[in-house]
């Protein structure tokens, strides 16, 4: 398997860089966040409280969670048989599945998920919060995206308007991330951190394109 990882904090571009990088490689794109948040979205359908998390750790056998292609960078997630793509950008979700994310027994179950997926795809750009130190360490290329706060809450705010959602404070965003950070940074369980061989990309003043070409670079070298 011929797998490069790009890890970083929410709004710092990599999902689009992950996806833009594989479109221009030939590969395929898998999205791992999705997958947290096919969890947080069931668990809200089943009526399941998020916060508490025996009651998340029981639910876990019931959650069947893969993915189908639609083209190599075209990813669509499947949850117990049903396709639930078009659910998982909704703001409550996106909440959840940061609290979700916190508890090992889901962390278990998603790295073994995600490593499934991975080795069935040959060529494969692989973007969460822990894939190049946790879920495919021996990735030939490494990298790690960051940004500032602002900026990141700035991407998230045009994301929300993208979707229809309109009522929302960008300071509360700006709150949000940094509490998300600091719950990601310090999970006792794959914590957020960039790989020792990480190449480190700050896309605070470049466009996807400009971070795109320089991930390319790297690996053209």
């Amino acid at each position: 398997m011929n797998c490069i990882a790009i890890d970083g904090p929410a709004g710092s571009g990599k999902t689009t860089a992950a996806k833009m990088l594989a479109v221009k490689m030939g590969y395929y794109y898998l999205n791992t966040g999705a997958l947290y948040r096919a969890f947080a979205y069931q668990c809200l359908e089943m009526k399941i409280d998020i916060n508490n998390t025996e009651k998340v750790i029981s639910c876990i056998d019931e959650i069947n969670i893969d993915v189908k292609f639609e083209g190599k960078s075209n990813q669509r997630v499947i949850v117990n048989g049903k396709d639930v793509t078009d659910k998982l950008s909704l703001q409550n979700v996106e909440q959840s599945s940061s609290i979700i994310s916190s508890i090992k027994e889901v962390r278990e179950k998603m790295t073994k998920a995600q490593q499934n997926i991975a080795k069935q795809l040959d060529f494969v750009v692989v973007e969460g919060r822990d894939i190049g130190t946790v879920v495919v360490p021996d990735s030939k290329f490494k990298f790690f995206l960051t940004a500032s706060v602002e900026e990141r809450a700035r991407r998230v705010a045009n994301r929300l308007k993208e979707s229809g959602v309109l009522d929302f404070s960008l300071k509360q965003i700006e709150i949000d991330i940094m509490k998300r950070d600091e719950r990601d940074i310090n999970r006792k369980i794959s914590p957020l951190r960039k790989a020792d061989d990480a190449i480190e990309i700050n896309s605070t003043f470049k466009n996807p394109e400009e971070v795109v070409d320089e991930m390319y670079s790297y690996i053209a070298k």
